[in-house]
Order: C-alpha cells, then sequence, then structure tokens
C-alpha cells in the first residue's frame, strides 16, 4: 500500500490515477457552491429574509470552518498505518461526505428556526467529509513528485478533472436552479459519480514510506512553525483574498446574468462555456509561462489582469462586451487555479529544507484554515448586499423574472465587479512580499536532494 522508493520520479499512469479524483472533488465542491442560491430560490418565503438566514447561517458556520483543517491536517500528518498517511481519510470519509450532501438538498420542513439548524448541521456534516478528503487530496500530489515540471503536468491533470466536474455542475445549476427535483436527481448521481472516482484514487495510487519513517513534530511545535513561516503567511493573505473573490463572483453571477444581462437560459450557459473553455486552453500557457518565469510572477501577473477585467462587470450590461469580459476572466483565472497548490507545495518542500518532515497536511489545512471561511463570508457579504439593495427572488419559482427594487441592480454590480477587484487588490499586495520567486525555489530544490540523499544513506547505514 506503500511504495519505499525515495525517488522523486512519477509515471504518467500515477499522474492519471491521481488526477481522476479532481472530478470526485470538483463535483461535491460544485454543487456545494450552489448552496446559497438553491436555498434563496426555492425556498425564500415572504414570512422570512432566506437572504439574512443563510448570511448568518454560513457565518457561524466560519467557525467550524475555522478550527477543524489544521487539526485534520495535524492529524493525517502523524498517521502512521500500512495505508499511508492520507488515503485512508479519502476511502473512510466518502461516505461522511455523500451524507453532507444529501442533508443540504433534502431538507424536511420549513419556517425560519427550522431552516436555519437544518443548513447549519448539514454545512458541518459535510465540511467534516469534506475537510478529510479534499485536505489529505491535496496533501498527496507534493509528495508523489519533487520534479517541478512533472509535479506542475499531475496538477495539471487534477485540474482538468476539476474543471470537467466543474463545468458540469455550473451548468446544470445555471440551467436548473429554480427546479428542486432536478437538483436533487444531480446531487444523487453526482454523489455516485464523485465517490467512484476518489475511491479509485484512494485505493490506487500509493504513497511513500520514507515519509512516515521520520519522526512527526509535536502539535505545538508544528504550528508554530508553519504559522511563523514567512513564505505561507503572505502566500495565504493573498490566497484568501482570491477565494473570497471566487466564491463572491459564484454567487453574484447568477444574479448578474439573470437580473442585469437579463439572459436566456441558453446564453447563461454559453457564457460559462466560454469561461471554462478559455480556462482550460490557458493550462498549456501557464506550464510555459511557470517554467520559464516561476509560479510567483505567472500568478502574480495574470491575477492582476483578473483584478482589473473583473471591474468592467459594473459598467457594462451588453451581452457580448460580457462575453469577450468572461474570457479574459477565463484566461487569467487559469493561472491561480492551476499553479496555486503548487505554491504550498514549494513552502512544504522550504519546510522540509528547515524542519527534515514532509508537512503537507498542515500546510494545506493552514490555507483551508485561513480559505475555507473565506466561503462564508462571501455569502454573508452576498446576503447583506441582497437585504441592503432591496433584491428578492420572486416567490413564483416558475416565473423567468424576479421581483426587486430599482436599488437591486446596482447592489448585483457592486458585488460582482467592484467588491471582488478591491479584495484582489489588497492581496496582491501582500504577494509582493511572497519570497519564493523562481530562483530561491530552483535552490530550494538541490537542498532538497541533498537532504533525501542524507536520509536515505542513514536509513542503510
Amino acid at each position: 500500500m506503500v511504495e519505499k522508493s525515495s525517488s522523486g520520479d512519477i509515471s504518467r499512469t500515477t499522474m492519471l490515477k491521481y488526477g481522476i479524483g479532481g472530478l470526485g472533488i470538483a463535483m461535491f465542491s460544485g454543487l456545494f457552491g450552489y448552496t446559497y442560491n438553491y436555498y434563496f430560490y426555492n425556498y425564500s418565503s415572504p414570512a422570512y429574509d432566506m437572504g439574512m438566514i443563510l448570511g448568518y447561517t454560513f457565518l457561524i458556520f466560519a467557525i467550524w470552518n475555522t478550527i477543524n483543517d489544521p487539526i485534520f491536517g495535524f492529524i493525517s500528518d502523524r498517521t502512521r498505518s500500512r495505508w499511508g498517511r492520507r488515503r485512508p481519510y479519502i476511502i473512510f470519509f466518502v461516505p461522511v461526505l455523500v451524507m453532507g450532501l444529501f442533508m443540504i438538498f433534502f431538507p424536511f420542513g420549513s419556517g425560519f428556526n427550522y431552516y436555519f439548524i437544518w443548513i447549519l448541521l448539514a454545512l458541518f456534516v459535510y465540511d467534516t467529509g469534506y475537510t478529510f478528503v479534499g485536505l489529505t487530496y491535496a496533501s498527496l500530489l507534493p509528495e508523489l513528485t519533487f520534479d517541478l515540471d512533472k509535479r506542475a503536468k499531475t496538477n495539471t491533470l487534477s485540474v482538468i478533472f476539476m474543471g470537467i466536474g466543474t463545468i458540469l455542475t455550473y451548468i446544470i445549476g445555471f440551467l436548473f436552479l429554480r427546479s428542486v427535483p432536478i437538483l436533487q436527481l444531480t446531487a444523487i448521481l453526482f454523489a455516485i459519480i464523485g465517490s467512484a472516482a476518489l475511491l479509485f484514487t484512494g485505493f490506487t495510487v500509493k504513497e511513500k514510506r520514507q515519509f512516515m519513517e521520520v519522526p512527526a513534530l509535536g502539535a505545538k511545535d508544528a504550528v508554530l512553525k508553519a504559522f511563523l513561516n514567512k513564505s505561507f503567511l503572505t502566500f495565504e493573505t493573498f490566497n484568501f483574498t482570491y477565494t473570497l473573490m471566487y466564491n463572491i463572483m459564484q454567487i453574484a453571477l447568477i444574479q448578474y446574468a439573470i437580473s442585469v444581462l437579463e439572459v436566456s437560459d441558453f446564453e447563461g450557459v454559453i457564457l460559462l462555456a466560454v469561461f471554462f473553455l478559455v480556462s482550460f486552453l490557458g493550462f498549456p500557457l501557464m506550464i510555459y509561462l511557470n517554467r520559464k518565469l516561476g509560479t510567483k510572477t505567472t500568478v502574480l501577473l495574470f491575477t492582476c489582469v483578473f483584478a482589473c477585467t473583473i471591474t468592467f462587470t459594473f459598467f457594462v450590461s451588453n451581452f457580448i462586451a460580457v462575453l469577450i469580459i468572461v474570457a479574459i476572466l477565463g484566461i487569467s483565472y487559469s493561472a491561480p487555479a492551476l499553479l496555486n497548490n503548487l505554491l504550498i507545495a514549494d513552502i512544504v518542500d522550504e519546510d522540509e529544507v528547515k524542519t527534515g518532515r514532509r508537512r503537507e497536511g498542515m500546510y494545506f489545512g493552514g490555507n483551508a484554515l485561513i480559505t475555507k471561511p473565506a466561503i462564508s463570508v462571501a455569502a454573508f457579504i452576498v446576503g447583506i448586499f441582497n437585504t441592503y439593495f432591496l433584491f428578492n427572488p420572486s416567490f413564483d419559482v416558475h416565473s423567468p423574472k424576479y421581483i426587486h427594487a430599482d436599488t437591486a441592480l446596482l447592489g448585483i454590480r457592486i458585488v460582482m465587479g467592484i467588491v471582488p477587484a478591491l479584495f484582489l487588490a489588497i492581496g496582491l499586495l501582500f504577494f509582493l512580499l511572497y519570497p519564493l520567486n523562481k530562483k530561491r525555489v530552483e535552490k530550494l530544490k538541490k537542498e532538497l536532494e541533498e537532504l533525501h540523499s542524507k536520509q536515505q544513506k542513514n536509513r542503510i547505514s
């Protein structure tokens, strides 16, 4: 179940086996991304403000998001089993993830108090499963290979499979957002496919034994060495703002398309298809630029382009103009989507040089600690804007139009175009301080090779 070799090499078959798991991650996270709009559009009532229920529910849920990821990551780093450190959690927590997804899409009862408690409980169950599965899946990547190019290609396969899952969830969500039976049927189907993909990766990808032979750090040292790491702190400040921006955009995009652009379902699918198709086409370019410019410079450049471009959605309401904007956003999005996990992998490599231990779980857990609450904060921000600018969906779910005040369109434009750009601008200022540029990463790889060679000689002796 684990490999003894310390080689940083990786076969194409293993790359594919790992990548397939990304389909499951995307199907679960993609459907979860519709939680806000699913309840907002289908379960709103004149008797209570669903936007506020969802906003405060997600805000409270952020507390659990804040504490569980580094704990689960620390547990994973310290796990010693014949299955490895990561794979047991992928295999055994998929059922918990499925249970949480079903709780989200199959609520019972009605009323303010009921929805508040039910949604909160569903979020807790879902996130427990998703954290263990998603965290350990991501933690597998850096230790599979230390070759920068092969690591990028392995991650590319994962992102491509994630993209397929994301496209499917976006299109189905956009077309059938107001059709509860279809979304529920989709939840069942995607749970089956997503579970199969994740279990396939969990049962077939082998871990390397030597990373379990080094004693793990204690809890205090593990936390302090991670959260006092300059590379980690500067990257995570940026990554929080990026995640916050993306989740605000994901929620607001449907409202923007329906109420501001007044697009048909087909035109909405075209917007999504262009965004993701251009993103996919951008992957080879990002791999090339990553090799030439380094990961930091590539992500920095295209995130700047993204921040500038998304502001134009505040000013325009023409479908063709927005289509061009979406295409530029797609190519810009492909850089952080493909390379952010590689930035964390570099931080893990730097940490191993300093501590002599592989601690992917702690760093990916710390990453989730900082970024996953952004999902809750995004829902809270959109909920506040919906309430303040008097935006409400029609209570007739069969109506293509929505009941809202004149101020609602202004609120949607602001939350779609201005708010994400402001958060990204703040994050980019911190990312400029991130120290692992191309030259430093290349030096790290040499130091890592020397460390592994020394550890191998010590094991033999």
